[in-house]
């Protein structure tokens, strides 16, 4: 499924953030299941931890989510919910792909987590079941926000 919001406003992250919360509800993610996994994808200064506060939001998750850039990864408790964790990692400063392997990535995904991953293309990372594109326009605080499942 492919499916694209165009010129949203940071305003609207919120009710984008919901429509694919329900797309990820629907995948399913029973006791035990596997984890969602989402590649997260634009250039800096696009959106993406905006964006992943939104759709923290929308599982109720009350922390203050704030950008794992120079921790690697944040790990926050979904409460009421399928899903135990929301792990949002941020490969940006990743050296080389293996430093995926080295943080078990692959490991995350085994317990019904949902997974955010900013800068994918850094490291060698689980297959993704969604991936969403943010692009700035060049209109003040505008977005494209491209979302594609697999």
């Amino acid at each position: 499924m492919k499916k694209s919001f165009t010129s949203i406003t940071l305003a609207d992250l919120d009710n984008v953030a919901k429509e694919i919360h329900n797309i990820i509800e629907s995948f399913g993610g029973e006791d035990g299941g596997n984890s969602y996994v989402i590649h997260l994808k634009g250039e800096m200064g696009a959106g993406k931890t905006t964006f992943t506060k939104s759709l923290a939001k929308s599982f109720n998750i009350k922390d203050d989510i704030q950008s794992p850039t120079f921790t690697i990864m944040r790990e926050y408790n979904i409460l009421n919910n399928k899903r135990q964790k929301l792990l949002h990692i941020d490969a940006y400063r990743f050296e080389n792909k293996e430093e995926g392997k080295i943080l078990g990535l692959h490991k995350k995904t085994e317990n019904n987590n949902l997974v955010i991953i900013e800068w994918p293309e850094n490291t060698v990372s689980p297959e993704p079941n969604m991936i969403i594109n943010i692009e700035k326009l060049q209109e003040e605080n505008l977005r494209n926000i491209y979302v594609e499942t697999k």
